[in-house]
């Protein structure tokens, strides 16, 4: 699958995105915890620009306890959790929306955070609202 999930801007200056990029946005808004809870312990696959794509475990799955509603979405509410990932040592990603791959789940952008290293990697959250 072609990753060209680059926001388009037409003459009146409005964005938009193709159609995979608006099926994998739905797919995130429906997320939960569990939905990431089972896939503990798998490789997803980051495209940050480079040649070549490298590899960050997932690690953690943790529900954050409050409730958020987005009427924008017609999703209704769902619990905020947060996700923490583990790359290599000798990679650090600036904060900002990467592509990244999963073989079960598919492939959608997600905003990663920097937050320190451990004793085997770099660790990355993010966050659902």
């Amino acid at each position: 699958m072609p990753l060209d999930g680059q926001i388009r801007v037409n003459r009146s200056g409005a964005w938009h995105t193709s159609e995979a990029d608006r099926r994998d946005r739905t797919m995130l808004e429906s997320c939960t915890v569990e939905s990431f809870t089972r896939h503990l312990g798998e490789r997803f696959r980051v495209y940050a620009g480079q040649d070549e794509p490298f590899e960050i475990e997932l690690i953690q799955a943790s529900g954050l306890g409050r409730e958020s509603t987005d009427s924008t979405s017609g999703h209704g509410s769902r619990s905020a959790f947060s996700l923490l990932f583990r790359g290599p040592a000798g990679i650090l990603l600036p904060q900002r929306i990467y592509r990244l791959e999963h073989a079960e789940m598919g492939t959608f952008d997600l905003f990663l955070v920097p937050v320190g290293p451990d004793q085997s990697g770099q660790r990355y959250e993010a966050i659902f609202t």
